[in-house]
């Protein structure tokens, strides 16, 4: 089985900076404690979530933490350009170093949707429309779309989503620099012992 976190971020009886401040604490002791993925709710317009733009805080989260997945639950499709969304994603992934997790909506407050000029009744063919046209970008190095509420041709994506291989590689990376910073015994009392009587796993994790 494996723990997840999920936060909407509410107002507190403080200041936002010191409400965030706590929050990036949190997220950093979860990681350390080995929960699997902490995900964020999108809310606009309400005490009940102070990161209405998720993108930004899960930024701040990937510097943050090392290990634990993140996400937003959900990206409100209707509200976004899928461009500049799929842009987004590709900086999240990298930032995290491939941890990034995508949950997407259309909304189920009509007051929050309405707040951006978005009709409730609208939003599930903007959200289909939102969703078609975003896979696309971030699926090809240049894609074209022709929808009912979106539009694009012959895009360049400079932006790409991690690949699994530069993902090993991130991780081999890492393990290195680990490696180098671990102090090495000195003096008479250090020990050296042939490879093959050294655990498989300290040898993998310079490797």
């Amino acid at each position: 089985m494996k723990v997840g976190i999920f936060d909407h971020v509410e107002r507190a009886d403080r200041a936002m900076a010191v409400t965030l401040d706590e929050r990036l604490a949190f997220a950093a002791a979860a990681d350390e404690a080995g929960i699997y993925a902490l995900h964020v709710a999108e809310h606009h317009a309400t005490p009940l979530n102070l990161v209405p733009v998720p993108g930004v805080y899960l930024g701040a989260l990937a510097r943050a933490t090392k290990r634990i997945r993140l996400g937003p639950l959900v990206y409100l499709l209707p509200l976004y350009s899928p461009l500049r969304l799929a842009e987004e994603i590709c900086i999240l992934d990298h930032l995290s170093h491939g941890r990034l997790d995508v949950g997407v909506g259309r909304g189920v407050s009509p007051f929050e949707l309405g707040y951006h000029k978005i009709a409730h009744e609208d939003s599930r063919d903007i959200f289909i429309d939102a969703f078609d046209c975003m896979t696309a970008a971030l699926a090809n190095d240049t894609f074209s779309y022709t929808g009912k509420h979106y539009t694009y041709a012959n895009v360049p994506m400079a932006l790409r989503p991690l690949h699994p291989r530069q993902q090993r590689r991130l991780k081999r990376q890492r393990r290195s620099r680990k490696c180098a910073r671990s102090p090495r015994p000195r003096g008479p009392n250090r020990r050296r012992s042939p490879l093959s009587q050294r655990p498989r796993r300290a040898i993998r994790t310079c490797f």
